[in-house]
Order: C-alpha cells, then sequence, then structure tokens
C-alpha cells in the first residue's frame, strides 16, 4: 500500500507543479524581464514601431500670433475697397508617427522623421472689421476668400521658416525619445549598447 501511495503521489506533485507554473506564468515572466531586461533591437523596434502605431499624430510645438489683414481693391487712381481687421492665427506644429522608419545596424537604431507638418491651424478675428467699400461692395464671399487666404499665407509662412522647423523638429526628438523611455520601461525594455540616430527624411 505504501509503495501504491508513493506512486499515486508522484504524478500528483508533478501536475500541482505545473498547474501552478502556468498559474503564475504572467508574475514569473514579468519578474525575469525586471531582472534581466531584453536589449535584442529586433523585440525593441517592434514594441517602439507598435506604440507610435497607437499614438499617430504627436504635436510638438504650438504658436499664436496677432496680425492685421489690411486689403484693397483699385479703380484706376484711387481705392474703391479698403478692408481692416485684426486677427489671431494659432498652430500646432508635430509629425505623424505612424510614417517614422525605424532601421538599425549592428550597433545603431535609426529613426528617420517625416518632414514637420501643421497638425491644427485657426484664425480668430478679434475684432472690429473696418470697411471702405465704395465702388465694390464687400461681400461674406469676400470676407470668407479673404479669411481663406489669409489662414493659408500664415500656414505656408510657418512651413517656409527654417528656424521654426529645426526647432520643432528639435522638440520632436525630446519628445520621442521621452515616449521611448516610458515604453521601454513598462515592458522592461532596454537599447542595450545600441546607439539610437534620429534624422529627418528629405523632403
Amino acid at each position: 500500500m505504501k509503495r501504491i501511495g508513493k506512486w499515486l503521489l508522484k504524478p500528483i506533485a508533478a501536475a500541482i507543479i505545473i498547474c501552478l507554473v502556468i498559474a503564475f506564468l504572467p508574475q514569473i515572466t514579468s519578474l525575469v524581464r525586471h531582472l534581466f531586461p531584453s536589449g535584442d533591437p529586433i523585440v525593441t523596434s517592434q514594441l517602439i514601431k507598435s506604440k507610435m502605431e497607437e499614438v499617430g499624430k504627436l504635436t510638438v510645438v504650438e504658436y499664436t500670433d496677432s496680425h492685421t489683414v489690411e486689403a484693397h481693391r483699385s479703380a484706376i487712381f484711387f481705392d474703391a475697397q479698403r478692408v481692416s481687421f485684426p486677427y489671431d492665427y494659432k498652430v500646432a506644429l508635430g509629425i505623424d508617427l505612424t510614417k517614422v522608419s525605424v532601421a538599425y545596424t549592428e550597433n545603431q537604431m535609426i529613426f528617420t522623421l517625416p518632414p514637420i507638418e501643421v497638425l491644427y491651424d485657426e484664425l480668430t478675428v478679434t475684432g472690429e472689421i473696418e470697411k471702405w467699400d465704395f465702388l465694390y461692395h464687400f461681400t461674406e464671399k469676400d470676407y470668407q476668400k479673404l479669411l481663406e487666404n489669409e489662414k493659408a499665407s500664415c500656414k505656408q509662412g510657418y512651413l517656409e521658416n527654417q528656424e521654426i522647423m529645426s526647432t520643432a523638429f528639435n522638440q520632436a526628438v525630446n519628445a520621442m525619445k521621452s515616449l521611448f523611455a516610458v515604453w521601454l520601461k513598462d515592458s522592461h525594455l532596454t537599447f542595450g549598447d545600441i546607439e539610437i540616430v534620429f534624422q529627418s527624411r528629405p523632403k
């Protein structure tokens, strides 16, 4: 009987151990990752790509400017229509993280960023519209067209300003570094000895 009891206890004990391992496998895996962080570039890059897809568009810098529109139309030798009004222009610049490409060599992980883009912009009239339209009546259609043109001009001005674009790129790199640090910490991953390189994609 004793021999039969011992024979039965062995498979039962083994089954209990297997069940315990399966039940606590997530905690064990997490502990192992915490004690021995992975520096595998493939695993790390896959995680970062996935996280960037989740974030999508990332705002890195915002500006607000105040201006005054001064438009006029001439008829022969004098102004036939004059219009002016003050406004604020707000713009948010950033990058689309889904368009960031990732490549790696033996000792580098290279992130190529897409061009900085306007993610949001808004023009708000902040005062009274002053107009003089002796010959050409200033219509609502004229007003909306003037707003559209002014907004487009402001947007283009930002995109062509190299200093602002350079600042936005640097802010994008800093923001990505901060996000990477959080993502890797939460997943118990590291870059290991790999050098991280950020570069801009040629237009």
